[in-house]
């Protein structure tokens, strides 16, 4: 028999879970939350690793909502939200990249010539 690589080994020593167990899975609050420690893998630390990442999309998607709502209020008092999301663009960059891109663009437009530029 050839010998297994490290990575077979931790394969086949995993346990294998029931696939009509979902109980690790249960989202409850009811539950009380049970950690396990599986080849060196915390299961406290990964539950707490996964609930702060939890936490930070929440926020994320609650940010993202605010934004649409403020694009929405600058539409409606007659802004143009596509001139807005290309000046957010311009303040996030570095102030020389972006002078370097200024120059770039004027040589370009200056290239070529009158007209569609």
């Amino acid at each position: 028999m050839a010998a297994m690589t490290p990575a077979a080994r931790k394969r086949i020593s995993i346990p294998p879970v029931s696939v009509f167990d979902n109980s690790a899975f249960s989202t409850e609050p009811d539950d009380e939350p049970v950690t396990v420690n599986v080849n060196g893998v915390s299961g406290e630390q990964l539950r707490s690793l996964i609930e702060r990442i939890e936490h930070v999309v929440d926020e994320i998607h609650g940010l993202q909502s605010d934004v649409k709502e403020i694009k929405k209020e600058a539409k409606d008092a007659g802004f143009d939200v596509k001139v807005i999301n290309a000046l957010l663009k311009i303040r996030r960059q570095d102030k020389d990249d972006l002078d370097e891109f200024e120059s770039l663009l004027d040589v370009y437009r200056r290239a070529l010539g009158p007209g569609k530029s």
